[in-house]
C-alpha cells in the first residue's frame, strides 16, 4: 500500500484520492496508514451521503468524523456548522481530537454537556453566542440550547449521532431536534455493535439512501498487534507476575485492564507500594478528575494506566505499545476495544493476556471471535514492545 499522507493529499492503490488541506495533514503524525474505515468511510461523507459507520474500533469512529466534518466546514463563517450528539463520557475527547487535527484551521469547537463536570448553562450560552463551528454534547443539552434559542439550527448542515443516542428512551428528544433542522441536513451515525438492530433500525429511518460502511471482524485492529497470554495458576498468582515484567525497563509505558473499579483500586495501591507510578480511571471517578489523570499519563508523569473499559470508549491514548488484560475482558467485543488502542491507524503493539484455569474458554472464544491465534509469551516479548 502507498503512503496514505502525502503533500497533496491521501490516498491508496485501491481507493479514489481523498483530498485533505496540507495543514490538516500535518497535524496527523500518529496515522502511519489509512485503515479500513478511513479508505471506505471519509470519501461519502466529503460527497455530502448519509452514512452509517459501523466498527468496533472506536479511535477510528472519532477520527473519521473528525477529519471528514473538518474537511467540510466554512471556517470564514461564525455559524454552528456542525453538530455531534454523543454521551457525556466521550464528548471532551472527541473535541480535543477535532481541535489536534484542526490546529491550525481556527476551528471553534465546544463541549456542550450538563450533569456533574459537564458545562453551565451560563457558559454554554455565551460561548455559543459568540460563534462555534462545531458542537459536541449530549442530546438534552444541545436541545436546550436549540429551544432557548442559542444555537440556531438553521446554519446547521451535518448532524452526527452515537448509536447511544438513539436508545428508546432518547427518541422524542432525537425527532424533536431533527425536526428543527434544515431539511437537508448530513446525517452521520456511528455505531459500535454489530448485534443489536434496535439503534441501526431509528437510524435507517431517519437518513437518504445511507452509505452503510461496516468494518468487518476480519479487518479489526487486533489482526496487527501480536497477542500473548501468561498462564498463572490462580488470581493471587497475576500480581507477582505482572510486577516482575514492571520492572524492567523495557516497558517505558502500558495500559491495564481491570474488569472492577474495586480490582482497579487495589491494583493501583499494590503497584504504587512497590514504587511504580500508576494512574487509575474508572466509572466512579468524576470526569475533571479523570482529564488529570489521562493527561500525567499521555505527559509521561506515570507509567501505568489502570482502567476499566472505561478508556476504549472514545479515550486517546497515542503512542501505547503494550496492552496488558489482567483481567479478560467479560465480553469478545470488549477485547477489540482494548487492543485497539494501540492497533488503530496500522500502528503495531502487543497484547499480554493474564489468564488462569477459569480463564480459558474466554481465550478460546476470543481467538474464535477474531480468527486469530494468542500464542503463550514468549522469553523476549518485551523485545517487541
Amino acid at each position: 500500500m502507498e503512503a496514505w499522507i502525502s503533500r497533496k493529499g491521501c490516498h491508496t492503490q485501491d481507493h479514489p484520492l481523498i483530498v485533505i488541506p496540507c495543514l490538516l495533514i500535518s497535524q496527523i503524525t500518529s496515522i502511519e496508514r489509512p485503515s479500513p474505515l478511513h479508505q471506505h468511510g471519509i470519501e461519502p461523507i466529503l460527497k455530502g451521503q448519509d452514512v452509517i459507520i459501523q466498527t468496533q474500533a472506536a479511535p477510528e469512529r472519532v477520527s473519521t468524523l473528525a477529519i471528514s466534518v473538518l474537511q467540510k466546514l466554512y471556517t470564514s463563517s461564525t455559524q454552528c456548522q456542525a453538530v455531534i450528539l454523543v454521551p457525556t463520557q466521550i464528548a471532551k475527547n472527541i473535541q480535543e481530537v477535532i481541535l489536534a487535527l484542526g490546529k491550525f484551521m481556527t476551528i471553534q469547537c465546544h463541549v456542550c454537556v450538563g450533569g456533574i463536570g459537564g458545562t453551565s448553562i451560563r457558559e454554554d450560552s455565551d460561548r455559543l453566542r459568540r460563534g462555534c463551528h462545531i458542537v459536541v454534547g449530549t442530546l438534552g443539552r444541545v436541545l436546550d440550547m436549540v429551544n432557548r434559542g442559542i444555537l440556531k439550527p438553521d446554519s446547521i448542515k451535518m448532524l452526527a449521532m452515537d448509536e447511544g443516542m438513539l436508545s428508546r428512551s432518547f427518541m422524542d428528544l432525537v425527532r424533536d431536534f431533527y425536526q428543527q433542522l434544515p431539511p437537508s441536513v448530513q446525517l452521520i451515525f456511528l455505531s459500535g455493535s454489530f448485534y443489536s438492530n434496535k439503534a441501526m433500525a431509528v437510524a435507517t429511518n431517519l437518513v437518504r439512501d445511507p452509505i452503510r460502511v461496516t468494518v468487518k471482524k476480519e479487518e479489526s485492529p487486533v489482526k496487527s498487534i501480536k497477542q500473548f497470554y501468561a498462564a498463572v495458576e490462580e488470581e493471587a498468582d497475576k500480581l507477582d507476575r505482572l510486577c516482575s515484567l514492571c520492572q524492567t525497563n523495557t516497558i517505558t509505558q502500558a495500559v491495564i485492564f481491570c474488569n472492577t473499579r474495586a480490582k482497579i483500586e487495589w491494583l493501583a495501591e499494590n503497584l504504587t507500594a512497590r514504587k511504580l507510578t500508576v494512574s487509575a480511571i474508572h466509572r466512579g471517578i468524576e470526569e475533571a478528575e479523570r482529564d488529570v489523570l489521562m493527561n500525567q499519563f499521555r505527559s509521561g508523569l506515570s507509567r501505568f494506566l489502570i482502567a476499566t473499559d472505561l478508556l476504549g470508549c472514545g479515550f486517546d491514548v497515542q503512542h501505547v505499545s503494550l496492552v496488558i488484560n489482567y483481567d479478560l475482558p467479560p465480553r469478545t467485543e470488549s477485547y477489540t476495544r482494548r487492543s485497539g488502542l494501540q492497533g488503530r491507524f496500522g500502528q503495531k503493539g502487543v497484547t499480554l493476556n493474564f489468564v488462569t484455569n477459569e480463564d480459558k474458554p474466554m481465550l478460546k472464544e476470543i481467538e474464535q471471535f477474531h480468527s486469530i491465534q494468542i500464542l503463550e509469551m514468549p522469553m523476549n516479548m518485551l523485545d517487541l514492545v
